[in-house]
């Protein structure tokens, strides 16, 4: 048996203790790249984590894209991180950035297909570059301040259910590098999380700008409709529907369409932005063009370009000459039946959505229903015309048939035998002629009302030119406001003030040669009241109405108490002092 020399023994201890060593070398780097490898892992799923809960808490679009860019740029130790979303059709606009030219957000765009950025997004996959300079499809863009960015990360930005292009995902580092699988996976990851948390921001803006839309056209439906219902005037309501419904609907013409009882013809009475000499004769049968059969069905009709129609030839005045080139029709419709129609147009093609067509039908309704109410009011108007022209002719005939008899009356008391046998004609006369005053102001009033102090200083007139005792002066005072009655309270009541003065002059005067009347009138809640005042003597001691009433009184107390349903009192107050109250 051999064995082995010292010098040989030493060795061999010596490359043992050397390969002892360079294992636990190796297996300390192993163990130091696997930590490094779990550190970058859990690093990766924090910030997906955090992503994901940014994506779920938020929706705004802002602040989820300036956390990402962060995120993403922390964790792989980045630089530069820029997003770029699509925007109409193939538009790439730059929406957040890290590290670039904040300046540039929503100004840089680039087309799908430019450039690394471009060609990533048309080609739906992932894009890494150490050298991107020295790449044939790089676009550089100064505005971006890209000169310091050495290696590139393009990753798409896409959506799956459905499949949809949302953007791209860019990462760019100062130093050259070259982006290894895992890096790249976690990019993708990142940007899978993006494209649904942008979708779900998009579409939460969309529903709150057609919310906010919804408001706004509910306002001013509301304001238009209260426009349109401040005037009773036709033509006036006519022009403020083709006004507003050009502000309603945003477009820039309004024609307003009026159908024929009969339904065969229609014709333009109003319209708005269109010169309204072109149209003023313009009247077709219905049955001329597919807007004619339209409106005498009452249906809608939209025409998103009327040069590619071939109905449209005649539609609607103007339409050949180019003048707008869309139009939507609604009807306008009553209770009854359908009046005509109201459409809106514009310079341009327009696709009216149904939500455009809708709210334009539940403005025409409101304007169908002013129309209808303003020729009705136009209507309502012209009958009390000619009712008040003949009642007015009624009152008139009435004071002339009046006068007649009292004339007459007076004609028979001039030739009476003695003062005693003519007073009892004499005061006749003088109600009659109260009566005929009062025909004679509701010939000349509104029909059907009479101011009170005009009744009594009519009464008054025919009681100063008839006298019951000639000779004697009268001063008249009147303080009765605006209170007014109708044609029965008027004529009652002017027989009543005639009794009241013949009173007080045959018995307040009875030994005076003049004195003074004042008739007040006002309200008080829901009753009338009128005073008759005189100067005179007053009643006699002991005095009691239900007793010692004349005729004169007896015919007051019962107009008042049976035609007015009415209080008749008098006293004494420094003179006489009659009151009548009564509600109208």
């Amino acid at each position: 048996m051999e064995t082995l020399d010292t010098s040989s023994r030493d060795e061999l201890i010596d490359d043992l203790q050397r390969l002892v060593r360079e294992l636990k070398d190796a297996n300390a780097r192993l163990r130091g790249q696997s930590s490094q490898r779990l550190e970058a892992r859990v690093a990766e799923l924090v910030a997906l984590q955090k992503i994901y809960s940014a994506a779920n808490s938020s929706l705004n679009l802002e602040q989820i894209l300036s956390l990402t860019t962060e995120t993403v740029s922390e964790v792989l130790k980045a630089e530069f991180c820029s997003i770029f979303l699509v925007e109409g059709r193939d538009n790439l606009v730059l929406r957040a950035t890290k590290g670039l030219n904040p300046e540039a957000v929503g100004r840089v765009i680039m087309h799908v297909g430019e450039g690394i950025t471009g060609t990533a997004a048309k080609e739906g996959r992932s894009i890494a570059l150490r050298e991107p300079w020295e790449d044939p499809r790089f676009c550089y863009v100064p505005f971006l301040w890209e000169e310091r960015c050495q290696s590139l990360l393009s990753v798409p930005i896409i959506l799956y259910t459905p499949r949809k292009l949302i953007g791209v995902l860019n990462i760019q580092t100062l130093l050259p590098r070259d982006f290894i699988g895992r890096e790249i996976s976690f990019v993708e990851m990142v940007a899978g999380h993006l494209a649904i948390a942008i979708e779900n921001a998009r579409l939460y803006q969309q529903t709150q700008d057609r919310l906010h839309q919804r408001l706004e056209e509910l306002v001013t439906l509301h304001r238009v409709s209260s426009l349109i219902a401040s005037t009773l005037d036709v033509s006036e309501v006519l022009d403020i529907i083709v006004s507003q419904a050009v502000v309603l609907s945003h477009t820039d013409f309004a024609i307003m369409f009026q159908l024929a009882e009969d339904g065969k013809t229609i014709w333009v009475p109003a319209t708005y932005g269109l010169t309204s000499e072109r149209v003023a004769n313009w009247r077709v049968s219905t049955q001329t063009s597919e807007l004619g059969r339209a409106i005498a069905a009452g249906r809608s009709l939209v025409i998103s370009d009327l040069e590619s129609d071939p109905q449209v030839l005649a539609v609607a005045p103007m339409a050949a000459e180019g003048e707008y080139r869309s139009l939507a029709l609604v009807p306008l419709m009553t209770r009854k039946r359908t009046v005509g129609g109201l459409a809106v147009c514009g310079r341009s093609p327009h696709d009216f959505s149904d939500d455009e067509t809708r709210l334009l039908s539940i403005f025409a309704d409101q304007a169908a229903i002013a129309i209808e109410n303003a020729r009705l009011y136009e209507e309502s108007q012209r009958n009390l015309a000619i009712q008040t022209t003949l009642l007015t002719e009624m009152h008139h005939r009435v004071k002339n048939n009046l006068q007649t008899v009292a004339a007459l009356l007076s004609l028979q008391a001039r030739r009476a035998q003695s003062w005693e046998m003519a007073a009892p004609l004499r005061e006749s006369c003088a109600r009659i002629e109260s009566i005929a005053a009062v025909h004679e102001l509701l010939s000349r009033h509104q029909i059907g009302h009479v101011n009170v102090e005009d009744v009594a200083k009519g009464v008054m007139d025919v009681a100063v030119m008839s006298p019951v005792r000639p000779g004697i002066r009268v001063k008249m005072q009147i303080d009765c406001g605006d209170v007014v009655l109708g044609s029965r309270h008027a004529t009652v009541l002017a027989l009543i003030l005639n009794e009241l003065f013949a009173n007080a002059v045959s018995h307040g005067f009875a030994d005076r040669q003049e004195g003074t009347i004042t008739v007040r009138a006002y309200t008080s809640g829901d009753d009338t009241i009128i005073t008759v005042h005189d100067d005179g003597t007053g009643l006699p001691d002991g005095f009691s109405v239900e007793r010692d009433m004349g005729l004169g009184l007896q015919i007051v107390s019962t107009l008042v108490e049976t035609d007015l349903q009415g209080r008749f009192d008098i006293t004494n107050d420094r003179g006489t002092l009659a009151t009548v109250s009564f509600r109208q």
